[in-house]
């Protein structure tokens, strides 16, 4: 099987993301709360680190942002 490269797409990039999701109707006080420690967890030195060494790059989507990427 070719490469994506030998087919023809010599640019070509692929992106894979992650992002946690609560059940619908969850109360917005713990969503608030959850995406807050998500950010505070993703913004340390050691998890930065280990992200980057594994090709990737926290994202910093707002909660309605990441909400309209997903409807």
């Amino acid at each position: 099987m070719p490469t994506i490269a030998e087919a023809g797409y010599p640019a070509a990039e692929m992106t894979t993301w992650y992002g946690l999701f609560v059940t619908g109707g969850t109360p917005k006080p713990i969503v608030d709360q959850l995406h807050a420690e998500l950010a505070k967890a993703l913004a340390l030195p050691d998890v930065q680190a280990r992200l980057k060494g594994l090709g990737g790059e926290p994202g910093k989507l707002s909660i309605e942002q990441f909400t309209q990427m997903n409807q």
